[in-house]
Parts: C-alpha cells; structure tokens; sequence
C-alpha cells in the first residue's frame, strides 16, 4: 500500500467507508471527518493513478464509500504523506466511537496545479462491507475527546494488535477464522494464558463499567460466548446461524473491550484485574 503526496498540495482526503454522518467534524488538530465522498471521473482517476491495478480497485471501492476524513498539513509533500499514514489509525478510533469496523479505502490529494493524484489506503480490495453505521455527535464527541488517549494506547503493542485484529477481521470470509481472529485480540489483549474461559469472562466484566449485577450478567454472556469459540475452534459442527452470532458476540465484546481501554487510557494488566476480583468479601 502506498500514498502518494502531489507537489504543493496540503490536503490529503482519506476516503472510507462503514459510518455516515450528517455534516463536517471537527476530530482533531488537522483531521475533519465529513459526509462530502468526492465524485469518481474515470479519467481524473486514470491519469492520477500508477496502474491498472489500482485505477479499478478504485472505481470499483468509489460506490462503497460513505464518508472522508479530511487531513489538513501545513508542509506537502512528505511531511503530508507521513501525517497521512498515521492517521489511517482514526478509522481504528472512530471504528471504537461507533462500535462498528470503519475502513479506509483509497486517498486523493489535488495539487496546486489542479492534478490529482490517486493511491490505495487499504491492502484488501476483495470484501463485503459491512451497512454504515450511522454515527451520533455523541460518539463524535467520544472520539474527539479520547483521541490523545488512543494515540497513545496504539502505541501499546497488546493493545495495537488486539485493534488491528478488530480491523482485519471484518475482511476474512469464513466465520469460523473470523471468530477465531477476534478472541485472538480479545486473549492479548487481556494477557490471559491459562483458564481461558473463567479469566476472559472474569477480566471482561471487571472492566465493564456497571453495577454488579451487570458485570454479573456479562460474566456468563462472555462464557457463552467463548464456547461458541471452543466449538469452531475444534471442528465441532456449528451452523451459519451459530457461527454469525459467535462472531457478532466477539466482536462486541473486543470493541467493548478496546473502548474501556481508551477511557482508561490504559492497558489494565492481569494482576490488577486479579486484585480488582479479590477486593470483595462474601456477605453473611
């Protein structure tokens, strides 16, 4: 995957897909989300792309995307480029924001000469988006304000892989590897090595942030819901039906997960979680 940066432009258009929002934005310090997918002209794309390859993987992405993060850099060129690397990560946060996988596709940059210039943002061309979640200024809001907190949280290789593994997992076609994927990131992230099933249950609902009778009720959802993992894991026979709703409940659990991490602004380690669990006494 490359992104090219045209001479003198310091504007660089992310365009993606998986929310849809009603106006501009304001995300960050250079960074607008907005409704405004510009038009594909086939031979704009054809003069500003590199090959063919690239040239249809664009038009055939053009009729998916639902919205664009803008990046605004006062340098072009490289200075532009490196920004706009980096922030193909805020579709990982607003992914959080509206608890559903949000995608780059591809970025334009138009120069000062009016050129524009075309470049793949996403390595998968092959795959079924998800419906566009339609999202709230709440969940704006939400990603605006813990945007330094996830911007140093990806820095945090569990918590980094346990997103990409949220991301990535939406473009794998079979159930079965797509669940496994997701509790990949839900296991890592949560440092659980040994009694899978009770700790991920037991850590899961220690970190959810609700009364006890909530946590209580979550505790056993995420049982249930790890050993519809077990079964495909195993080669135990589950039906398409079982093997969406696993998947379903992994990925709530994974982005529910991942979001408290960014609230907290941190990573929860295993012992602390332990001694979160043991801090209460039975009552007589």
């Amino acid at each position: 995957m490359r992104m090219f940066v045209s001479e003198g432009g310091t504007t660089l258009t992310i365009v993606g897909l998986g929310l849809s929002l009603d106006s501009d934005w304001r995300l960050g310090t250079g960074l607008t989300v907005s409704p405004a997918v510009p038009a594909l002209v086939m031979a704009e794309v054809a003069e500003g792309t590199e090959t063919i390859a690239e040239y249809a993987s664009i038009l055939t992405m053009g009729p998916e995307a639902t919205f664009v993060l803008i990046v605004d850099c006062e340098l072009p060129g490289e200075t532009l480029a490196v920004k706009g690397w980096n922030s193909l990560w805020q579709f990982h946060l607003l992914s959080l924001a509206v608890s559903a996988p949000c995608s780059s596709l591809y970025s334009i940059v138009r120069s000062l000469s009016g050129r524009s210039t075309y470049s793949l943002a996403n390595r998968e061309i092959l795959f079924r988006p998800p419906p566009p979640a339609v999202a709230t200024p709440e969940e704006l809001g939400w990603a605006t304000e813990h945007q330094p907190a996830f911007q140093s949280l990806i820095l945090s290789p569990a918590f980094s892989r346990a997103m990409r593994a949220y991301g990535n997992s939406q473009y794998l076609p079979d159930r079965d590897l797509r669940m496994m994927l997701l509790w990949s990131g839900i296991e890592g992230l949560l440092g659980v090595d040994a009694e899978l099933t009770r700790r991920i249950a037991l850590y899961s609902a220690l970190l959810l942030n609700g009364s006890a009778k909530e946590r209580s009720s979550y505790f056993a959802k995420v049982k249930g819901a790890y050993s519809l993992r077990s079964k495909a894991v195993h080669g135990v026979g589950l039906s398409p039906e079982k093997l969406e709703e696993g998947c379903h409940l992994a990925s709530e659990i994974l982005v529910g997960l991942l979001r408290r991490c960014v609230e907290l602004g941190r990573v929860p380690l295993p012992s602390e979680l332990d001694s979160v669990a043991l801090s209460a006494n039975i009552q007589a």
